[in-house]
């Protein structure tokens, strides 16, 4: 039963890639945000269908996280059951975080639809409402990216150790996350965000990695350590 699990946990691993590099182009087709928020507010309305697909999708892709966080638990809870157990907490939180923040995101739609019509006082005020929205969207969002970095660096170092997969998707998910350090910079800072590309592209092939391996059942036996 547990093979079975593990299997389709793969399976949906490999979707969860996918759909992750869906939603990195269609966030690069709609294409709304801006330095101020006035042009955002603008730019939501203008493009409403396409920003209420991407933000719907970005709603529901950190459910994906589920299946991959439950099979990556009963591999390594024979290794170490509370590196496990903190796995899936951080990942849990990290999915709570990115929901609420996509929430935050479809609330724009709304204050843009009323923003583009309003005039004078009420102009100005959806204005400063649309500000702190997408200040809040935005910081939960980023708590949750860097959240992830917790159970993946976990996942890395438990491969690392015990060779439930092949070494070298152990240090690709221990690598990605070094490097997509400065990468955070990139929401701020422009000349940093090649090395959040860098780090997306590495946490995609982990992913395609670890999803492949679970879903063909070639897991090597974990051999118990305490991390």
């Amino acid at each position: 039963m547990q093979g079975a699990v593990i299997r389709w946990a793969g399976l949906a691993t490999l979707l969860f890639a996918a759909a992750l590099v869906l939603e990195f182009i269609s966030g690069h087709v709609v294409r709304v945000w801006a330095d101020d928020i006035g042009t955002t507010l603008t730019r939501i309305d203008a493009r409403r269908s396409l920003y209420l697909f991407h933000t719907l999708f970005g709603l529901v892709l950190p459910l994906f996280l589920i299946p991959p966080t439950l099979g990556l638990f009963l591999l390594f809870r024979p290794v170490s059951r509370p590196s496990a157990v903190l796995l899936c907490v951080c990942v849990a939180a990290a999915v709570l975080l990115m929901v609420a923040s996509a929430v935050f995101e479809l609330a724009l739609a709304r204050i843009a639809a009323d923003y583009v019509h309003a005039e004078g006082v009420r102009r100005a005020a959806l204005l400063r409402h649309g500000a702190q929205v997408d200040r809040v969207s935005v910081g939960l969002g980023t708590a949750g990216f860097v959240l992830l970095a917790v159970p993946t660096v976990i996942a890395g170092l438990l491969t690392l150790r015990s060779r439930c997969f092949p070494r070298w998707l152990g240090w690709l998910a221990v690598g990605s996350v070094l490097v997509a350090t400065p990468g955070l910079l990139g929401f701020v800072a422009e000349p940093f965000f090649g090395f959040h590309l860098v780090a997306y592209l590495g946490q995609i092939l982990w992913l395609c990695g670890v999803g492949w391996v679970m879903w063909r059942g070639a897991m090597r036996r974990p051999s118990p350590v305490r991390v």
